[in-house]
């Protein structure tokens, strides 16, 4: 299982989901499928599927390991609010935003029971919230929400944390749907600034950083800040 992880993340696929399936085999024949631990293995292709966009796969691996897990675990239980936490990422990017808004909040209520609804890891968790809001047109309430969750995390984590540019990137493209793109750019180069200080340049953060800018920048090219800079390239106009 560890294996397969390792895999995964070095975007070794077919490997890692064949050391998984050795894994799910081995957990099935000495603890059954409907036991936590296969459901572990589940939960794992599910992220595998996930990574790969096999988004349908995905939820038929995640569905299956959450009817287990909240049998054996109990509806409460941090593995199972984690996995909500992947199900509403995946239902998010395929459109279904009712059912990806349930279940992230389903995970939200139970992770603020076991940490506190306060801690760093439950506002982490939250950011997917403020994607749902201006995808489903609630543009105001993402903003807000996107400011509360940068402000509180910001003041956990500090400034220079991933915690932090993670949360500036979400309430970025809030503000942009909201029209304010001037906004949207200096919250977008704070993260960028962050992303830059602890991955350093051409890392994924950043680059991401650089596209929403250059997306903001094009959206409205006479809002755009003429000193507004992309690494050493000037923002469009």
């Amino acid at each position: 299982n560890q294996i397969g992880h390792l895999l995964g993340y070095r975007g070794a696929y077919d490997k890692a989901e064949e050391s998984y399936q050795e894994a799910l085999a081995l957990c099935v024949e000495e603890h059954g499928r409907d036991h936590p631990r296969s459901a572990n293995v589940m939960h794992n292709l599910g992220w595998l599927d996930y990574k790969q966009e096999n988004y349908e796969d995905a939820l038929r691996h995640l569905d299956e390991a959450y009817v287990i897990r909240k049998k054996g675990l109990g509806p409460t239980h941090m593995a199972l609010a984690n996995q909500c936490v992947l199900r509403s990422s995946i239902l998010l990017e395929t459109g279904r935003f009712k059912e990806a808004e349930d279940v992230l909040a389903e995970a939200i209520v139970n992770l603020g029971k076991a940490w506190g609804p306060e801690h760093g890891f439950v506002l982490r968790n939250r950011l997917g919230q403020i994607e749902i809001l201006w995808k489903t047109g609630r543009t105001g309430e993402a903003v807000a929400l996107g400011q509360t969750l940068s402000d509180k995390l910001v003041a956990i984590s500090g400034e220079n944390h991933v915690n932090s540019s993670s949360a500036l990137m979400y309430w970025a493209p809030a503000l942009l749907a909201d029209g304010q793109v001037a906004s949207a750019i200096e919250v977008a180069k704070r993260a960028r600034a962050i992303s830059l200080q602890l991955f350093g340049d051409g890392s994924t953060n950043v680059e991401r950083a650089d596209a929403f800018i250059k997306k903001a920048c094009a959206s409205a090219p006479s809002v755009c800040p003429t000193t507004a800079t992309i690494g050493a390239e000037p923002c469009p106009r």
